[in-house]
């Protein structure tokens, strides 16, 4: 959890487009309902920060995926899974290299907490179509078409 806390606070900084002591004090809001597993508060913070679409949709998709399997977390997304991983995706369709490559690694390994509880099952063809995707953005799009279309109706 700690090497996803310390990505997530990468990113914020790297991504801001609010001054400099807004946005650490942004993250550091963002840093203390993660660790306190407060998940719903810091995606909050996210959405309503000055971050682009597409960051906001990676981080917040990347914290709904990490509050559903954190044992540990206090207060939940509001969001579902499904949800995060939308939003993931049109993070990865408007071109945010880290959203591709997660996908990837998710599809890879699927969504599993500590408990071992299979919350998202691991997909080659997803995985693979993620993977291809990384060299070719573009084909993101594919890639969340092809998800949906495996979906029960």
């Amino acid at each position: 959890m700690y090497k996803f806390i310390s990505a997530l606070f990468t990113i914020f900084a790297l991504c801001t487009r609010a001054s400099a002591s807004e946005a650490i004090t942004l993250e550091q809001r963002i840093i203390a309902a993660i660790k306190t597993g407060q998940y719903s508060q810091a995606i909050e913070l996210v959405k309503h920060s000055d971050y682009s679409c597409a960051e906001k949709d990676f981080s917040t998709g990347e914290l709904v995926l990490q509050g559903w399997v954190d044992q540990k977390a206090q207060q939940r997304p509001l969001e579902s899974i499904a949800t995060g991983i939308h939003l993931l995706e049109k993070s990865a369709i408007a071109g945010h290299q880290q959203a591709i490559s997660s996908l990837a690694g998710l599809f890879y390994t699927g969504l599993i907490d500590e408990t071992g509880k299979i919350w998202l099952a691991a997909d080659t063809l997803l995985q693979a179509c993620w993977e291809q995707a990384k060299a070719k953005p573009i084909q993101a799009h594919n890639c969340a078409a092809m998800r949906l279309a495996a979906q029960p109706k």
